[in-house]
């Protein structure tokens, strides 16, 4: 398949996909079908091939020999290839770039195993050959090592035999046979493919090698050591002789200094037994076989906790099953020490050991989180945490009641209390008016004007919004005085010129309508008042200008 730029699409990058299957009837035209269809059917974004039967039909060996099922089959598989909506054009993207409709789908091939490099072995006549565990020498990138089947050819006269676990024993016809045998490993994966590796096995009179001591070394789990194998290894001939090669080990790594030493370090978290051969050699072709025992000691080891992700939404509690992804190496159980606390909500017990119940702080939302300690048996300490997404949810404004005092035939202003637990601007709405007087309103106050002469209890009912969820209504009560209003009297500002008199006429405003009377509370200080009621004339004193 490609895409509508002539791009390949791979549909399967698995190897281990031959084909795909369906029903389908013999016969001649019975057998056609319509063509495969890539899209995506249930739009996860991963390809769906799509293709159908046409006219299924049984067969018998008697009459009726054939009879139409009359089903028609339709047959879907999700391919592991990405769907990207850009790129779907699907009237080009079915069959070639010549439309020829035919799919072909990736043919899988099988990789033979591959056999490194096996050391040649010489004796002493009369010597025994070191055995050779021939899963140190293989890989397969196919199949497991463990499923390879293994023969030597060219035996002669010596005697090749495979034991259980694959270890290769090499014996010579008796004590005095001398010569030499190049012998051929195979090793045959379970599809047929084959790999072949030449090794020479020989017995010389006279033969004097080093002589390679085994080793046998102990450590720690999780511990790499350095192996110095030739410290016990020695020479009949007192000739000098080094570390000329060295396997792989099962169970571990070995990776080698300058100075020749080796440093082995065993698979995280394994104990057991591992081992490995290598060869010794000196300067004129001798050459010896030693093995190494290595023995890993099992070492306690520490939990491993791993972080856990929640969301829940604002004022939602949550249950956390902290523990459900903590594992220990060892296969022990885990039981949490401590619990931290989070910034912005409670923690608790929940409902079975392994669960704690997080709830947020009302109204909050953002990122929360705390840490814990889980232990194994042994007292191994290890911390984790639990990281908290409290997603925001809109909440209702909140408009508070109130109660307020006026006289009779006064006003009052009244400024809405609410607020909004998300700091959205709110808008305010008046449900019920007042029975006994007038409401003037504004964006964010109102005033409230009683009816001429009346007095006791009056109310208005609002509510806020914040343009998607309203608040509770909200009552506003007024308690009307029969109580006499004072009156107010209004300021006056005259312009005289100097040493004449000016006339001035008081006034005032009573809210009862009651007759007002004016008294002068605080004479002029740079002149002088006389009249009476409301009329008054100032005089000034004489040059005074101010």
């Amino acid at each position: 398949a490609w895409d509508f730029h002539g791009r390949r699409l791979d549909l399967d990058p698995n190897p281990g996909l031959t084909g795909v299957w369906l029903e389908q009837s013999g016969g001649f035209p019975r057998t056609k079908s319509p063509p495969a269809v890539l899209t995506d059917l249930d739009g996860n974004g991963r390809l769906d091939l799509v293709t159908s039967s046409i006219d299924d039909r049984g067969y018998f060996m008697t009459d009726p020999y054939s009879f139409s099922k009359g089903r028609y089959s339709l047959y879907a598989w999700e391919l592991p290839a990405p769907h990207v909506a850009s790129n779907m054009v699907w009237a080009a993207y079915q069959r070639g770039p010549q439309h020829t409709g035919y799919l072909a789908s990736p043919a899988r091939t099988n990789l033979p195993p591959a056999i490194l490099e096996v050391p040649s072995q010489t004796i002493a006549v009369g010597g025994r050959f070191f055995p050779i565990s021939l899963l140190q020498y293989v890989a397969d990138p196919d199949h497991p090592i463990t499923g390879i089947t293994w023969r030597v050819e060219g035996t002669v006269e010596l005697r090749a035999t495979i034991e259980p676990g694959a270890v290769l024993r090499i014996e010579t016809p008796g004590p005095a046979w001398a010569g030499a045998e190049t012998l051929v490993l195979v090793a045959q994966d379970p599809e047929g493919a084959e790999a072949r590796r030449a090794v020479v096995f020989a017995a010389v009179p006279g033969y004097q090698p080093p002589r390679a001591v085994a080793d046998e070394f102990r450590l720690p789990e999780d511990t790499a050591i350095e192996l110095d194998l030739l410290a016990n290894d020695t020479h009949p001939l007192a000739l000098p002789f080094r570390l000329a090669s060295f396997s792989r080990p099962l169970a571990g790594a070995l990776t080698r200094s300058a100075d020749g030493r080796l440093l082995y370090a065993p698979q995280p978290d394994y104990f057991g037994p591992d081992a490995f051969p290598y060869l010794v050699a000196d300067e004129e072709g001798g050459m010896a076989l030693g093995e190494v025992q290595l023995t890993i000691e099992p070492v306690p080891d520490p939990p491993s906790p791993q972080d856990d992700h929640v969301i829940t939404d604002e004022d939602t509690p949550v249950e956390i099953r902290f523990l459900e992804n903590d594992t220990d190496p060892d296969g022990e159980p885990l039981a949490p020490v401590s619990i931290g606390r989070p910034l912005h909500g409670q923690v608790t017990a929940g409902n079975d050991p392994n669960t704690l119940r997080y709830v947020p702080e009302p109204d909050w939302s953002g990122e929360d989180g705390f840490d814990y300690r889980v232990a194994d048996p042994g007292g191994n300490e290890v911390s984790a945490r639990v990281a908290l997404r409290v997603k925001p949810v809109n909440d209702a404004p909140r408009a508070e009641d109130q109660g307020l005092t006026l006289n009779r035939n006064d006003q009052r202003d009244v400024f809405y209390r609410a607020s909004d637990p998300d700091g959205d601007t709110l808008e305010f709405e008046i449900v019920d008016g007042p029975t006994q007087g007038e409401l003037w309103t504004f964006p964010q106050l109102a005033t409230y004007f009683p009816a001429k002469g009346f007095f006791g209890a009056d109310h208005f009912t609002y509510r806020a919004s914040d343009g998607k969820l309203t608040s509770r209504l909200a009552t506003v009560t007024f308690n009307v005085l029969d109580a006499n209003n004072p009156p107010k009297t209004k300021s006056i500002t005259l312009t005289n010129k100097v040493d004449r008199p000016v006339t001035v006429t008081l006034a005032a405003s009573d809210r009862d309508e009651d007759p007002v009377q004016f008294e002068i509370a605080v004479p002029p200080d740079h002149g002088t008042l006389a009249g009476e009621g409301s009329d008054y004339v100032y005089t000034p004193n004489p040059g005074f200008v101010g």
